[in-house]
């Protein structure tokens, strides 16, 4: 799946030194779904999508959704960091030295599972958001499973991200995950 985030800013003035989208802003993908930012914390974000779900982001691109849940049933999950440092991918150009961290998500039914992720810095570059040139980071990351007796990676996902510092939003996702298998 391929997710370009096409800006439609509410209140997002092109040209202007902004420190992250201001709460209100709504992101528009070209999926044709809608996020609006409703709340900006110390290091966290909290959207609302268009069918009225909330999602808790951190303000470090390459940690996933941190809390999800839905409107109605308020079913959903929770994920903390439970290994490692995502944050010293941060301000990196370039790494040839990946950065692994484990996430433990736990469902409203109070199921438990780890989300293991390595992610690595691609470098720079400069690309057009809500029609300005912007600077632009780079990653890649990859989720697996360890398996239990053998200890070897089962891939689950990989993502190449886009983020933008200067609207603290991730503005390009390419996400590719392991088609199952038929037992």
């Amino acid at each position: 799946m391929h997710r370009n985030w096409i800006l439609g800013l509410a209140m997002l003035f092109a040209g202007s030194a902004l420190a992250g989208l201001p709460v209100g802003s709504v992101v528009i993908y070209s999926d044709g779904t809608a996020e609006k930012l409703i709340e900006k914390g110390e290091g966290l974000q909290r959207w609302q999508d268009d069918r009225k779900r909330l999602s808790v982001r951190s303000t470090n691109p390459i940690l996933p959704k941190l809390e999800r849940r839905t409107f109605l049933s308020g079913k959903g999950y929770r994920q903390q960091l439970i290994r490692g440092n995502p944050d010293s991918i941060r301000g990196l150009r370039w790494s040839d030295t990946p950065v692994e961290f484990t996430l433990l998500r736990t469902r409203e039914d109070g199921s438990k599972s780890q989300r293991h992720w390595e992610c690595r810095a691609l470098g720079a570059s400069t690309k057009k958001v809500a029609g300005v040139q912007r600077m632009i980071e780079n990653y890649h990351c990859e989720r697996f499973n360890i398996h239990r007796k053998l200890h070897n990676r089962d891939f689950r996902e990989r993502l190449e991200l886009s983020y933008s510092p200067e609207l603290d939003l991730v503005v390009d996702m390419k996400r590719e995950t392991r088609t199952r298998k038929a037992r």
